[in-house]
């Protein structure tokens, strides 16, 4: 997603209703259905317009994960639960 692809993962991976699902930024295919992997990867391989689309959607999403904001939000959640004690 940082470099601006679209992703295609199952719906086990737990950041799919974060990243994918209702985002624009790639396809989410039933886990073990192999068949619906292969249409997913058909899909984004038969479509630049899409895997355009997809991607920029998907760097554009990414740009609010980068290591420095997931730092921040941990040591907020840390000083959080810290706080209840």
């Amino acid at each position: 997603m940082a470099a601006g692809l679209p992703v295609i993962v199952s719906d086990e991976v737990g950041a799919a209703p974060d990243l994918v699902e209702g985002k624009g930024t790639g396809v989410v295919f039933p886990c073990g259905d192999v068949t619906a992997l292969a249409q997913a990867l058909a899909t984004l391989i038969g479509s630049l317009d899409l895997r355009k689309s997809l991607g920029a959607a998907a760097s554009r999403l990414i740009d609010d994960w980068d290591v420095s904001v997931c730092a921040k939000d941990i040591g907020t959640a840390v000083h959080a639960v810290a706080a209840r004690r």
